[in-house]
């Protein structure tokens, strides 16, 4: 495995992208088509911020290029999509269309949760892999072992739930999330602790953290052939859109805790001392415009981009100054 800094890990790595072009005519008259009939959808799970480009994935793949080069092959799952700007025959880059994932009668979909459920039937994919959404960058030079044990197992950066433990002790997981369901998301991450607590009886109350995710893919076939879990994934896999009943993909990460697969890395309980001793190893979540700035000076191993109107207008410049480069991946 090449590398620039020394790692532990010698097993290749692959890195998996999911992007949308939301301005492409055809892709938004097929989503105009199936919208109205979409039952069930969650708080924002239709909004077109939702899939807003900013040119994140050319930037992304620029700092891999530039602090990641061990990567060995990068898959970028799109409809039948392809960036324009992006070569298409770089010997590193792959463009996977939904047709060569899901079944037939599943497509198409607009939902990112069920396109996740099908990750590991990407062809040709590495055990071992990284999933990025398309505004998370690596912001420093970063080895293997960030994501990965020696032996294989994904280190998973995750925060904790404050007071759901004792709420599903307690019997009150009802009266607890009923405020989070106009949040979506957190909404769906409480429920899937609850899911994992009734199915194994352990309470693990993490939700995931905006990072890039170490995964193994015989893990999350595992994951999606058990039978306690099994009727949540294939729903999930069949929503077009997001829905608060289906399944997020942290659930792999709880299940694999369960069976003691991988190791969670708690985020929040070295917050005060890591953020002041080696911030840069903590993920950064650039939301508000005072963000930028702090990116610049500890320029963290990984970030994510939290796109709103009123950081958008300081991408470009932004960009330009972090990743100025082009990559080899551009036309």
């Amino acid at each position: 495995m090449s590398a620039n800094l020394p790692s532990g890990v010698d097993f290749p790595v692959d890195l998996v992208y999911l992007w949308v072009d939301g301005s492409d005519p055809a892709w938004l008259a097929r989503k105009q088509q199936y919208l109205p009939s979409a039952e069930n959808i969650e708080p924002r799970g239709a909004v077109q911020e939702r899939w807003q480009d900013n040119d994140e994935l050319r930037h992304s793949l620029r700092s891999v290029e530039m602090f990641a080069p061990w990567i060995r092959h990068i898959y970028i799952v799109t409809d039948n999509q392809h960036p324009p700007w992006l070569k298409r025959d770089h010997p590193k880059v792959s463009v996977v269309p939904h047709t060569a994932i899901f079944p037939a009668d599943v497509l198409p979909v607009f939902n990112s949760n069920a396109i996740e459920t099908r990750l590991p039937f990407i062809p040709g994919l590495a055990e071992h892999f990284l999933f990025a959404n398309d505004d998370m960058f690596f912001g420093r030079e970063t080895g293997a072992d960030f994501f990965f044990t020696p032996a294989g197992r994904p280190i998973v950066q995750m925060k904790p739930i404050r007071g759901l433990a004792d709420h599903l002790r307690q019997g009150t997981f009802a009266e607890f999330v009923e405020p989070l369901k106009a949040q979506g998301n957190v909404y769906r991450l409480c429920r899937m602790v609850k899911i994992l607590y009734d199915c194994t009886g352990m309470i693990l109350p993490y939700q995931s953290a905006h990072v890039i995710d170490p995964y193994r893919k015989s893990h999350l076939l595992a994951n999606l052939a058990d039978p306690r879990f099994k009727e949540l994934w294939d729903l999930t896999m069949r929503a077009r859109f997001r829905s608060p009943d289906t399944a997020q993909r942290m659930l792999h990460a709880l299940i694999d805790q369960a069976e003691k697969r991988n190791h969670i890395k708690d985020i929040t309980r070295f917050k005060c001392f890591r953020r002041l001793l080696t911030p840069q190893t903590m993920p950064m979540l650039l939301c508000k415009p005072g963000d930028f700035s702090v990116i610049r000076k500890v320029r963290p191993h990984v970030f994510c981009l939290f796109d709103n109107q009123d950081n958008r207008h300081l991408l470009p410049e932004f960009f330009a100054h972090y990743f100025p480069r082009q990559s080899s991946f551009e036309m």
